[in-house]
């Protein structure tokens, strides 16, 4: 039997039975043979260490993902991160020498992967693991013993720095972003606030929200915008809202960036990146602290009453940022299924059935945040503390 531990030496226990012999033994295949115990040798890296392996290891990467395009072979090592071309979305293919592709070495995030054209945001060994390019024991151990846990409801703080230029192309957003007064005055929309008495107004109070600058109305088709906004000015995306659906229509509908110049402003030629525009329809993105876990909701409405929420209007959406996620679907049959699915991936999920017992919620077929608010209120019951309802271990699959 050979047992393994982290050093190079390779412990061998052998059961002699009575016919063997000493020369048997001596005969037998040496352990070096079986495997190579080099890969187990580990010591602690120093910064500049661990940054000139990391170097060969992007450069090996690179010239594995690139064998064509010089340009794209080659890196740029900064004082805190090492930039080359995204080996994911393979970068600008107009400009070779693009170099949006970031292997950060300090700070919060020290350990991560962040692409500015495709918003790819993964840790390092990660990224390495998708292009099955092994890394030592010894950079393992350095990259988690530098990397910032966030995956503690303890660590919330949704008035922090949300750092998000180091997600998001901030430049680029606002390039293409939605001027939130001209789009008023082009469609002859209708701001809302708590003094406000048209139907708009009447039902965001309705629904206990006070967060009047993310909507405007429509008064002739009585239609509320929920917006996607980047700040006070501006909006990437939106959902509509109909507060009087005709026969067959849908409540809800929503509005990517690419489709917002399509249908509204008859433009089907601008070309907008698609990463810009999967991030037009995660709502709320530009809200949060990206330092601690991120809620995600279904509905934009759900995410407005959470800490730290953002909001990917379905459950069938993914998200292609590496970030400490917990998730809170809908309490209905899909949104149990992708509960499940989560939570065996070792994420944390909102346990809807433990929420139901505690508040005596009436059994439907769908629950979702906003109805429990609004039930507690006119219930006169306490908002329950949500970081009770979540959880990430098996064993409480029967609460999901």
């Amino acid at each position: 039997m050979i047992t393994q531990s982290r050093s190079s030496v390779c412990h061998i226990s052998i059961d002699m039975n009575e016919n063997q012999s000493a020369i048997d033994i001596m005969n037998a295949p040496q352990v070096g043979a079986l495997f190579d115990t080099s890969i187990l040798d580990t010591k602690t890296l120093s910064d500049e260490e661990f940054k000139n392996y990391l170097v060969n290891q992007v450069q090996t990467l690179l010239n594995q993902e690139f064998p064509e395009t010089w340009q794209k072979r080659k890196l740029k090592v900064c004082r805190d991160r090492i930039q080359c071309a995204c080996p994911v979305c393979r970068d600008s293919m107009k400009e070779l020498s693009k170099k949006r592709g970031n292997f950060i070495l300090s700070g919060k995030f020290a350990g991560k992967f962040k692409c500015f054209n495709c918003n790819s945001f993964m840790s390092i060994n990660k990224l390495f693991e998708r292009f099955h390019i092994p890394l030592s024991l010894d950079s393992l151990d350095y990259i988690a013993a530098h990397q910032t846990s966030l995956d503690s409801f303890s660590n919330f703080s949704v008035n922090a720095s949300t750092n998000i230029n180091l997600l998001f192309d901030l430049e680029l957003i606002n390039e293409y972003a939605i001027d939130k007064q001209k789009f008023i005055s082009a469609f002859n929309l209708l701001t809302c606030s708590a003094n406000d008495f048209h139907k708009g107004a009447t039902y965001i109070k309705s629904r206990h929200l006070n967060n009047y600058g993310n909507y405007l109305y429509e008064p002739n088709s009585n239609v509320l915008f929920i917006l996607n906004l980047v700040d006070d000015t501006k909006f990437i995306g939106f959902q509509i809202r109909r507060l009087n659906p005709r026969k067959g229509q849908s409540k809800y509908q929503t509005y990517s960036l690419k489709s917002i110049h399509k249908y509204f402003f008859k433009n089907e030629n601008i070309e907008i990146p698609d990463s810009l525009d999967i991030l037009s329809m995660m709502f709320n993105i530009f809200q949060i602290n990206i330092n601690s876990p991120i809620l995600v909701t279904e509905g934009p409405l759900d995410a407005f009453f959470l800490p730290n929420c953002i909001a990917t209007t379905g459950a069938n959406k993914s998200l292609q940022l590496d970030l400490p996620f917990w998730f809170v679907y809908d309490s209905d049959k899909t949104g149990n299924e992708h509960a499940i699915e989560r939570i065996n991936q070792g994420y944390h999920v909102f346990l809807w059935d433990k929420l139901k017992k505690d508040l005596g919620l009436p059994k439907r077929d769908k629950w979702d945040i906003s109805d429990v608010i609004d039930y507690c209120i006119k219930n006169r019951l306490q908002i329950p503390n949500w970081r009770m309802y979540f959880s990430r271990d098996n064993w409480d699959l029967l609460d999901i």
